[in-house]
């Protein structure tokens, strides 16, 4: 437990018998910051490169234990709550440095080569994963604290670079890079949408302001081909993430308007092309992407059916890309009543039950074909005389009268007509 390892299961108890924890949250920074700030100078006669190289390790190694202990709340409250922010030395803002370090390093990579390796990104899975614990810790207590997390840019200046390396890392998946590369940026989708949980308070919020920059590179790893199923689970979950705004901010026309204008970020490139892409993940047999992309769906319909620019209902384009057929599918194969199976149901009852009616009123009386023959359909049972027609011909004809022309054969209903 976590806990334990950081010997602070009972705090209280710890400094009335004047012991220490074992690992203070500032020595962790130190450890994830080496080389930068540990002396590199520990171990005697030992090269400054080979030195450097050791502490690198250390870092490494320092992120992937901190990624463990993050998946305690306890934890992450420890080290990063206000006990452990120490100035600039404190574990988010270490954390955000590695994962700049990395992200850089990844991009050279992959321009040099092509693809990236995660035997030389070690940093990059542990960073993302850390932030992400962090994240979703504490009611979301810290997220403020990794997007506003400065380091020194390349001219000196001051820079916020949490969303901005994790866009870079989204797109990496959408490179058709190999497999590293899609591991890498599923868990930067996965920790952009534990950053987004509170977004939708009005400008200048942080969170609403890191919408800008991920929303494009998460929709365009949606609409991407070459996305893997990994990759759209966690994309389609951090869209959600952000146009699902707690529940303090439901009900205010200000928050509506703030969840318009991102719903409309999602659109902007292609509706028709984020139509489909969302369809398209209603065919998954997975259960969380399912209920992601129809909450995602549901929303983008009730939100933005009377507003999309130019004047095309949502639901029309949702409509074209087989978003009736698939939610029936959902329905139809639902045997547990679960809210998803609800939801599509009342997405149908809402958006495209009119139409379906008109649809069998219309379509009543069309002749339909089965078998290379026409089919019409069998009049009411009240136009039926009792006893049934007598077609009958033997009585004898008279004078002037012509035997009717030959009935032919057709269906109706699953009724064979008389020959």
């Amino acid at each position: 437990p976590a806990s334990e390892f950081l010997g602070i299961q009972n705090p209280q108890l710890s400094i009335n018998q004047g012991h220490m924890p074992r690992l203070t949250s500032r020595d962790v920074a130190m450890l994830l910051s080496a080389p930068e700030v540990f002396p590199p100078s520990v171990i005697d006669g030992s090269t400054i490169d080979a030195t450097q190289t050791t502490w690198n390790d250390v870092a490494i190694e320092t992120c992937w234990l901190v990624s463990f202990l993050t998946r305690d709340s306890i934890a992450v409250d420890f080290l990063c709550g206000e006990n452990g922010q120490d100035g600039k030395c404190n574990v988010i803002s270490m954390l955000v440095s590695r994962l700049v370090q990395a992200t850089d390093a990844a991009s050279q990579q992959l321009n040099t080569t092509g693809n990236i390796s995660l035997q030389d990104m070690e940093c990059l899975i542990p960073c993302c994963r850390a932030l992400k614990n962090t994240a979703i810790a504490s009611d979301g207590r810290y997220v403020h604290s990794i997007l506003l997390a400065e380091t020194h840019g390349n001219a000196g200046c001051v820079v916020r670079p949490a969303e901005l390396c994790l866009a870079k890392l989204i797109s990496f998946g959408t490179l058709g890079s190999g497999n590293d590369a899609s591991t890498i940026a599923s868990e930067a989708a996965a920790t952009a949408g534990a950053c987004l949980y509170d977004a939708g308070f009005p400008l200048p919020h942080p969170t609403t302001l890191a919408c800008r920059t991920l929303l494009p590179a998460l929709c365009q790893a949606l609409v991407c081909p070459l996305s893997t199923f990994e990759l759209l689970r966690e994309v389609v979950w951090a869209l959600w993430n952000a146009v699902n705004f707690p529940p303090e901010l439901h009900g205010t026309q200000q928050v509506i308007i703030v969840q318009k204008d991102l719903l409309a970020e999602v659109i902007r490139t292609s509706p028709n092309e984020i139509a489909r892409a969302l369809t398209t993940m209603l065919s998954t047999l997975d259960s969380d992407a399912l209920e992601a992309s129809v909450r995602l769906i549901d929303i983008l319909l009730r939100r933005l059916d009377t507003a999309i620019q130019p004047p095309k209902k949502m639901s029309i384009i949702f409509e074209e890309v087989g978003l009736v057929d698939a939610l029936w599918r959902i329905c139809d194969h639902d045997s547990e009543e679960s809210a998803t199976a609800e939801l599509a149901a009342e997405i149908l009852d809402d958006f495209y039950e009119q139409e379906e009616e008109e649809e069998e009123v219309d379509g009543s009386l069309e002749p339909t074909s089965f078998g290379g023959q026409f089919q019409f359909q069998m009049p009411s049972t009240e136009c039926i005389p009792e006893g049934g027609f007598n077609f009958g011909t033997t009585a004898p004809l008279q004078q002037g009268q012509h035997l009717p022309p030959p009935v032919g054969r057709g269906r109706g209903r699953g009724q064979v007509l008389p020959a």
